[in-house]
C-alpha cells in the first residue's frame, strides 16, 4: 500500500463480471466506503473472551463501527483513481483522497509475497503512529475477506486505544478460569491500511493498519472549509452542518 503524509489510500475489490464497467463501479463504491472509514470511524461495543486451563472456551464480540453518510458523499466527490488491477476473479481499484496529483493510473499487477511479513508477529514501533493488525478467514468472495480483515484491524486499533477491562477469576479443579470484557467507545481519525498479505495456502487475508498518535483534526477542518465554500444548496449545507458536528468528536469519547 502506498503511504503519504497528506493523502489517504484505500482499495476497493469486486468480482470480475462479464461487463468490466460493472466490476469497476462496484470496486469504486467499496473503495469510497473504505476511504470514508479511514477518514472517520466510530467504534463502540464490547468483546468478551473466557479462558480456562490455557485454552479459549468462548469468545464473543458485539462491536459496531459507524461512519458519516454526509462524509461518504463528500468522499465520493473528492477521490482519485490511481491504480487498477483486473484478474479473471477480481477487480481491484486503488483510490486516493487528497489534493490532485500528476501521477498517472498504474495498471501493473501487485507483487505477491509468499513469505509472511514480520508485522504478523511483531507490530512496527514508531513514536508517531499506533499500529494494529486484523485478519479474516477465506470467504467465497475475496472482497468479503479483505473487508472483514480491515474491520477487525480497526476494532483491534480501537481496543488498544481505549479499553476498560473487568476480570473475574476463580480456581476450580486446579485450573484458573478468566473472563474478560473489553468495552470500547472511540472515534478513529485518519487510520489507514499500510500493508496487506494473503496466505498462499489457506487464503486467509491479513492487514496492517496505522493511525497517527496525534489525531488529525485538521483533516476534518479542511473538509469543512471545502464543503463550506461550495455550500450553494440545502444538501451541501446539510453536509457542512454534520461535518461540523464530527469535528468535535474525533477524540476518544468521555
Amino acid at each position: 500500500m502506498p503511504v503519504e503524509e497528506d493523502g489517504l489510500f484505500a482499495v476497493g475489490v469486486a468480482p470480475t463480471f462479464a461487463h468490466a464497467e460493472n466490476s469497476e463501479t462496484l470496486a469504486i463504491e467499496q473503495g469510497v466506503e473504505n476511504l470514508t472509514l479511514c477518514l472517520y470511524t466510530w467504534i463502540h461495543g464490547e468483546a468478551i473472551v473466557a479462558r480456562s486451563g490455557g485454552g479459549e472456551l468462548f469468545s464473543g464480540r458485539d462491536v459496531a463501527e459507524e461512519t458519516s453518510e454526509p462524509l461518504r458523499r463528500w468522499v465520493t466527490d473528492h477521490y482519485q483513481i490511481v491504480a487498477k488491477h483486473i484478474s479473471p476473479d477480481s477487480t481491484c481499484i486503488l483510490l486516493r483522497l487528497g489534493e490532485p496529483t500528476a501521477a498517472s493510473v498504474v495498471t501493473s499487477p501487485p507483487v505477491l509475497a509468499l513469505e509472511p511479513p514480520s508485522w504478523l508477529t511483531n507490530l512496527p514501533s514508531d513514536d508517531r503512529y499506533i499500529y494494529a493488525r486484523g485478519h479474516s478467514n477465506a470467504y467465497f468472495r475475496e472482497e468479503n475477506s479483505w473487508k472483514r480483515a480491515e474491520q477487525n484491524a480497526r476494532i483491534a486499533l480501537a481496543l488498544s486505544l481505549e479499553t476498560k477491562v473487568h476480570q473475574l477469576t476463580k480456581r476450580l479443579n486446579r485450573d484458573m478460569e478468566m473472563a474478560a470484557m473489553n468495552r470500547v467507545d472511540i472515534r478513529l481519525n485518519w487510520s489507514q491500511v499500510v500493508s496487506r498479505w494473503k496466505h498462499p495456502e489457506d487464503q486467509t487475508c491479513h492487514v496492517l493498519i496505522r493511525m497517527p498518535i496525534h489525531a488529525r483534526e485538521k483533516s476534518i477542518e479542511e473538509i469543512i472549509k471545502s464543503v463550506g465554500s461550495d455550500a450553494e444548496n440545502d444538501s451541501q449545507g446539510a453536509i457542512l452542518r454534520e461535518l461540523k458536528g464530527l469535528s468535535h468528536g474525533l477524540s476518544p469519547r468521555e
